[in-house]
């Protein structure tokens, strides 16, 4: 799995923040490791120069090899609260997502129709 780690002109790219993302993200996600080809993190100040909190925006994409993007996004008052929750976000569609397709995939081997969501 490939993470790649964007920010914008607002948020300090202190030296680190990539990799600790990365391997905050890594770990979150490691489950899905041989299912998900890439996740992009961006970071983001939402509220850069007004004095409203949380500030702070993190959106995550991650791609299933052969399936559409995935994307979520939470904000919070510091970077690490955002990615955090992004992270654990993306964790739960993933795992529905993939929960879902497995039932379909035993449903169709049952001869089964089962009803797509959404």
């Amino acid at each position: 799995m490939q993470i790649l780690v964007t920010t914008d002109h607002n948020v300090l790219g202190q030296e680190g923040l990539a990799s600790r993302v990365e391997q905050d993200v890594m770990n979150v996600l490691a489950r899905f490791a041989d299912d998900v080809t890439r996740v992009v993190v961006h970071l983001s100040d939402d509220l850069s120069g007004k004095h409203k909190s949380p500030g702070k925006k993190c959106v995550m994409e991650a791609r299933l090899a052969g399936r559409a993007p995935l994307a979520v996004d939470h904000h919070g008052d510091s970077v690490k609260k955002s990615y955090d929750g992004a992270a654990r976000k993306l964790l739960r569609l993933l795992t529905s997502t993939t929960e879902r397709r497995k039932a379909h995939k035993r449903a169709a081997t049952r001869g089964v129709v089962v009803a797509e969501e959404g």
